[in-house]
């Protein structure tokens, strides 16, 4: 097998997107690869997993890491779902932070570029999202609050949803970027699996369609993927959505199964589509007490 060559003047590099939550670090991702990658609602905490996603182009090859939005936790999982994005800026070779125009550059992301700085002397880029909502905003007020911590290696106005300057956002990235070997093939777009994908899919759809607190206290489980052994040009999915309450259950399942019945076909149209086959799926509601605050459950579902 021949080595591939890589010219002395091709770039690659690890880029973490930070942010807090909801400020559009999965949309910012799925745009910038052309494909949904990581799944997006408009309530805050949807992202849980560290995603990679690669966009390699002839000159360079970046490996985006998305992670879960930056809070305040009260409870465990959310405890390590922030250690989780901490700890992707000590594989970054930039640090891309995420503000809402919106919402303006408020104490908390103070707070957390001082906490980022703390833990890397990695370049650092601002990416001012939403500007289609709101484009009013004082840039120089950002720049000044931001360098009386660290430097900064651009600040550049965008909107993930639209599309809108990421053509700038990559260029400021790729200057910063070194020079490096291709880490992934040309064709490899992310880390994410076929069964984790088919998970966050359905927990995407029971996060729209769900309202309160069952969204944040709930997980979707693949137990089954794989062809019906009667039918392999259908594929099998079986998974378990679990609640903490039993209450929440009876808010999943609905009035005679309706709700349950939604999310599942919602699903399974998106993940034929995904997929290009046949989907037979299968949803499934168990009850975990309180599992969102116990390491055992949450390493057995994959947050660890």
């Amino acid at each position: 097998m021949l080595t591939e060559l890589i010219p002395d003047d091709f770039k690659s590099g690890f880029i973490a997107i930070l942010g807090r939550p909801n400020v559009g670090k999965s949309t910012l991702l799925n745009k910038l690869l052309g494909e949904k990658v990581a799944i997006i609602t408009p309530k805050p905490q949807t992202t849980r997993n560290r995603i990679l996603g690669v966009l390699d182009k002839e000159n360079f090859q970046i490996v985006f890491i998305d992670t879960p939005g930056i809070h305040k936790p009260i409870h465990r999982l959310g405890e390590i779902l922030v250690k989780s994005a901490y700890s992707a800026t000590r594989d970054s070779d930039i640090n891309l932070f995420l503000i809402d125009s919106a919402n303006g550059f408020n104490s908390e992301d103070i707070e957390i570029i001082r906490k980022i700085y703390s833990k890397s002397n990695t370049p650092l880029i601002l990416a001012v999202n939403k500007i289609d909502i709101n484009s009013d905003i004082d840039i120089d007020e950002i720049e000044r609050k931001i360098r009386a911590i660290t430097d900064i290696g651009a600040i550049v106005q965008i909107s993930a949803l639209n599309g809108t300057n990421l053509d700038l956002l990559l260029g400021e990235i790729i200057k910063i970027l070194p020079n490096g070997p291709r880490y992934y093939d040309k064709d490899f777009l992310t880390d994410v699996g076929n069964a984790q994908t088919a998970a966050e899919i359905i927990r995407e759809k029971l996060i729209i369609s769900l309202h309160q607190e069952v969204p944040y206290q709930s997980a979707v489980i693949v137990e089954t993927f794989e062809p019906k052994k009667d039918n392999p040009k259908i594929f099998h999915i079986q998974a378990n959505i679990i609640v903490a309450r039993s209450g929440q259950k009876a808010l999943v399942i609905g009035t005679k199964g309706k709700r349950i019945k939604q999310i599942g076909t919602s699903a399974r149209i998106e993940l034929e589509k995904i997929f290009d086959k046949k989907i037979f799926l299968e949803l499934w509601v168990k009850i975990r007490p309180d599992w969102f605050k116990k390491d055992k459950f949450i390493k057995e579902y994959g947050y660890y």
